[in-house]
């Protein structure tokens, strides 16, 4: 699959582009840092990489498109996604005919952005002068994040990021944007993206119309409101994978309570033996993680079963799968033991059961 995405300035497409070819586990090609490496590279003096930065034409059709192409090319590139090109219908056409034939496995997103949004937003924009890391609004988070904390300097404004760049870039881009649009919708459909939302939001629309309205997409946008809501930077590259591995760890927390596990419970349940042994029977200790059903937060427990057989009994794996099983969702820690009691009471019907229950709670911890 080929994804573009375009936009004005300032509408989120290289913190989109990452997250999409995150969750897709493809390429993501930035093309401004496509650019960026092309001319340090070919310009070794500091003045003329800036002087090309901050040009209102800083490269002819063709010499962008050569750029993209030999990338793409040089890295063998099949599945990707593409963001902050093109720039102008000449160059979409150049991209169309380039791609023109693999027009089924391509999608296009204009993300569409109000102009003063676009202002305010690169108004209070930093970047790290080392990696991409970027702060979206600078004034939401001014006094924690003014260094990047992968690189750990100081963050600085885009050199084109001045009052008369930011009005220059959207006055180009208002210029560009129908010709654009009408390029691209020659070979791929152009969903149009109201991106004046937040990029929770925009992210998770994109997400939803590639791959629908699957519940693990709806967990992930509701997994990305959240970490925004906190504060939380969703341009932080270590955060770009974070929704999809919250969800994956809270499936895996909550399992206990779904309809395969009471089919795997019932299961092992029935594989009972008769035995003649009279003494008691001692598991110990069995650790098993569970959540707290009043904060969402681990317990982790260390559990000593014991039962004494009247005729029947249980294999050591199955009592221990059962227990871990019956751990895995949000429960009260006395809830939890009582469960446990009366499980293996109901199955067993032993002439006794022990059970002795110690966790440690991570919100009492906290």
């Amino acid at each position: 699959m080929k994804i573009f995405l375009f936009g004005g300035p300032g509408s989120g497409k290289t913190v989109i582009g990452k997250h999409l070819a995150s969750k897709l586990k493809s390429a993501h090609l930035d093309y401004r840092s496509l650019v960026t490496e092309y001319v340090e590279k070919k310009f070794s003096q500091y003045e003329n990489i800036i002087k090309l930065r901050e040009n209102d034409d800083p490269f002819p059709c063709d010499i962008a498109f050569s750029i993209l192409k030999e990338h793409i090319e040089r890295n063998e590139l099949h599945n990707f996604v593409l963001d902050g090109y093109p720039k102008s219908s000449e160059e979409a056409d150049l991209l169309v005919d380039y791609v023109g034939d693999q027009k089924d496995e391509s999608v296009s997103f204009f993300l569409d952005v109000e102009k003063e949004v676009i202002t305010n937003r690169l108004k209070y924009r930093l970047v790290c002068s080392q990696c991409s890391y970027l702060l979206h609004d600078a004034n939401r988070n001014r006094i924690i994040e003014m260094k990047c904390p992968n690189c750990h300097v100081p963050l600085i404004r885009r050199t084109d990021d001045t009052e008369s760049g930011i009005e220059k870039r959207i006055k180009r881009f208002l210029e560009n944007k129908e010709g654009i649009r009408s390029a691209m919708e020659k070979f791929s459909t152009v969903h149009v993206i109201d991106a004046n939302n937040s990029l929770a939001y925009v992210i998770s629309d994109i997400i939803e119309i590639i791959f629908g309205k699957t519940p693990e997409n709806i967990a992930e946008r509701g997994a990305r409101i959240l970490i925004e809501q906190l504060g939380l930077n969703l341009v932080d590259p270590n955060i770009v994978g974070t929704p999809a591995r919250f969800i994956k760890t809270m499936r895996e927390l909550t399992r206990g309570q779904s309809i395969d596990a009471e089919t795997i419970i019932k299961e092992d349940l029935s594989k009972v033996f008769p035995t003649h042994y009279k003494g008691m029977i001692i598991l110990e200790p069995i650790r098993c993680i569970s959540l707290c059903s009043h904060h969402l937060l681990p317990i982790d427990y260390e559990i000593v079963f014991g039962y004494i057989p009247k005729d029947k009994s249980l294999g050591f794996s199955k009592i221990i799968k059962v227990i871990k099983l019956l751990a895995a969702k949000p429960t009260l820690q006395e809830d939890f033991t009582q469960e446990i009691i009366d499980t293996f009471h109901s199955v067993l019907d032993p002439k006794g059961i022990m059970i002795i229950v110690r966790g440690k709670h991570d919100c009492m911890i906290l």
